[in-house]
């Protein structure tokens, strides 16, 4: 990373991420300006969750992947926690085996990478959600996007009819907030 002014900090700010987790996005598909490809002929929602830890956006990923009619093939994650990382528990096993996939990779204090969508790398994902989870995407066979959780912000695409399935699954507090981005 190069600094413009030789103060070693970045001037773009200094929650740029690694660029260890930047080229991981890359390779798996986010464009230059960080953001996925999401399927045209889908229309695309967004939901603002204030409290990480209630759970909201948990929720809101589970009703997407289960109202989706694609399958998620790939998951793209970043942790702030590793090796080091105080966890205990089941979120320790989540941690370790979501780094157990060959293409994450856990550093001392984040874990960031791509593996397969599978249930039990989703389910490591989702006992980590209010556990440092900055990000994660899951991808379908194309590469498009799914659902992205993002630093408290979820973002899906479905087919239009499809939200009234993600609606009722969801608290309505949580369920009313979704909004239509296009």
């Amino acid at each position: 990373m190069d600094d413009q002014d030789g103060t070693g900090v970045d001037p773009r700010g200094a929650d740029r991420l690694p660029d260890r987790v930047l080229d991981t996005w890359t390779e798996a598909g986010l464009d230059s300006d960080g953001r996925w490809s999401w399927p045209a002929d889908e229309a695309q929602f967004g939901v603002e969750l204030t409290d990480a830890a209630d759970g909201a956006g948990l929720d809101v990923v589970a009703a997407v992947l289960d109202a989706t009619p694609r399958d998620p093939t790939t998951l793209v994650v970043h942790v702030e926690r590793g090796r080091r990382a105080d966890l205990t528990g089941e979120r320790r096993h989540a941690l370790e085996r979501l780094a157990a996939n060959p293409d994450v990779t856990a550093l001392a204090a984040d874990t960031a990478g791509t593996a397969p969508a599978t249930p039990e790398v989703l389910d490591a994902v989702f006992r980590l959600y209010d556990a440092g989870l900055r990000r994660a995407t899951v991808l379908d066979e194309s590469g498009l996007a799914i659902v992205e959780s993002l630093d408290g912000r979820v973002e899906f695409s479905l087919p239009a009819a499809d939200i009234a399935a993600v609606r009722s699954a969801l608290p309505e507090s949580v369920g009313d907030r979704l909004a239509r981005r296009s």
